[in-house]
């Protein structure tokens, strides 16, 4: 077996391969081999917000065949700002919080080898070590949400259930969980229109937006004297695959609610009311995604339509001096 530098060569084999490996990771649709050059050129999923990398490479593991590949990248970290802090609440949705810092930190945005090849996804995460050890880099991120691929499944995952030999590789060789999310799914859904919290009277205002797709993304904003205190944002899932089969499905990309107002089912009821507009809007099927440890909304998404479908986890070391 040879570890290998990634050429264009490689790409319909790599394509071909990255197909094989995610075909059982829900919402993993089929990637053109135009799709996996860009994201090997630096593009990234919607959670990016206009960040880089600054250097990224992709090396193969091969017998004659393809058994698997590393992605990895280096970041420079920026510093997160003296009192900013992040909440969840009611179920709502929060991007990935940055590490406090300003020094490089590495990331492997993909890692995947055929079941069974333990030796090939051993050697592809020590050459990416390696990698990351010449740039004299410590901190080590494992698919972060940031730097995901965009058309691998809908946003904020990592490394998904159903890629359990390449979650098993990392807590083999010393890798820890830094956060993960459930990705939930109600097919067919058939919301019902819900009644309004009670306590306060807000306006709710509903907006679509055109999308990739056929259907519109959908938004629905809380107004209470003029000043917003509450969003919901469902997007087509045509913004993670042109693949038909993927375009009846609606992804609830965000849910939030200002501070003084949680606590109260507002987001709930945003929530509730979003699926209404969605499932009016054409929408087939709903899919939703939460943090780990946010039990409150995954105890209000699973009594009321929607089900976990897989259970991704993103992995984080600081590597020794010495391999």
């Amino acid at each position: 077996m040879k570890i290998l530098d990634y050429s264009p060569d490689h790409l319909p084999e790599l394509a071909a391969l990255y197909n094989d490996l995610t075909r059982a990771v829900p919402h993993c649709y089929p990637a053109l081999a135009q799709e996996l050059a860009g994201a090997i050129a630096g593009e990234y999923g919607l959670e990016s917000s206009g960040q880089h990398l600054a250097v990224e490479s992709v090396f193969l593991a091969s017998d004659g065949e393809l058994l698997g590949f590393v992605h990895v990248g280096e970041r420079d970290q920026p510093r997160k700002e003296n009192g900013e802090e992040d909440g969840e609440e009611d179920g709502e949705e929060d991007g990935e919080e940055e590490e406090s810092g300003g020094s490089s930190t590495g990331v492997i945005r993909f890692l995947g080898y055929r079941r069974g090849c333990r030796d090939a996804g051993q050697a592809l995460l020590e050459t990416a070590e390696n990698w990351f050890r010449e740039r004299q880099i410590s901190s080590v991120t494992v698919f972060p949400q940031a730097f995901r691929y965009p058309f691998y499944g809908f946003a904020h995952i990592s490394i998904s259930d159903r890629l359990d030999h390449v979650q098993a590789l990392f807590f083999n060789n010393g890798y820890s969980v830094s956060e993960g999310e459930y990705v939930l799914d109600w097919p067919n859904f058939d919301p019902v229109f819900p009644e309004a919290p009670a306590g306060f009277d807000v306006d709710i205002y509903a907006q679509r937006t055109p999308s990739s797709g056929a259907l519109p993304d959908v938004t629905l904003k809380a107004h209470l004297d003029d000043e917003q205190i509450g969003e919901c944002v469902f997007i087509g899932a045509s913004a993670f695959s042109r693949r038909e089969e993927a375009q009846s499905w609606a992804f609830c990309n965000w849910l939030g609610v200002e501070e003084p107002y949680r606590r109260r089912g507002l987001g709930l009821y945003l929530l509730r009311l979003a699926l209404v507009e969605v499932h009016d809007a054409g929408y087939i099927h709903a899919a939703i995604s939460t943090a780990l440890e946010n039990y409150r909304a995954l105890l209000f998404y699973t009594n009321y339509g929607f089900h976990v479908v897989d259970t991704t986890r993103q992995f984080s070391r600081q590597l020794p001096e010495n391999g």
